[in-house]
């Protein structure tokens, strides 16, 4: 399932991929472009469905993000609490090094990311 909502005459939206496979009991939703306000509804109308369906581990992998903003990482943090709350494991990664270096920057990488390394290719700390 690959979502891209049109842009209405008047504004022009940012490019999200969204893709969304199953392997056995886990839902892999593989993200590309950028996550924004604009788009964001996408994201999380998928990860409803997945919950919905019966989905009891969602890896989200946003590897091939360029570009997150506020409302991107507000929506991450939505579905890091909504599936800790229904009992769903939640996986996200892989990670593109610029979403990372802005979770690190709002100091939520324990919240999002916890347990991952450095970005392939990163100096060492």
């Amino acid at each position: 399932m690959e979502h891209q909502r049109p842009a209405t005459a008047n504004e022009q939206i940012p490019a999200l991929t969204l893709s969304v496979r199953h392997e056995g009991a886990t839902g892999v939703v593989v993200l590309g472009g950028e996550l924004v306000f604009e788009n964001r509804a996408d994201l999380s109308q998928a990860i409803d469905q997945l919950v919905e369906g019966g989905t009891t581990t969602i890896q989200l992998d946003i590897g091939a993000l360029t570009f997150i903003d506020s409302a991107g990482l507000a929506e991450l943090l939505a579905i890091e609490k909504l599936t800790g709350q229904v009992g769903v494991a939640l996986t996200i990664g892989p990670v593109s090094a610029l979403v990372r270096r802005v979770v690190e920057l709002a100091g939520l990488t324990e919240i999002l990311l916890p347990g991952i390394g450095p970005p392939t290719g990163a100096p060492p700390a």
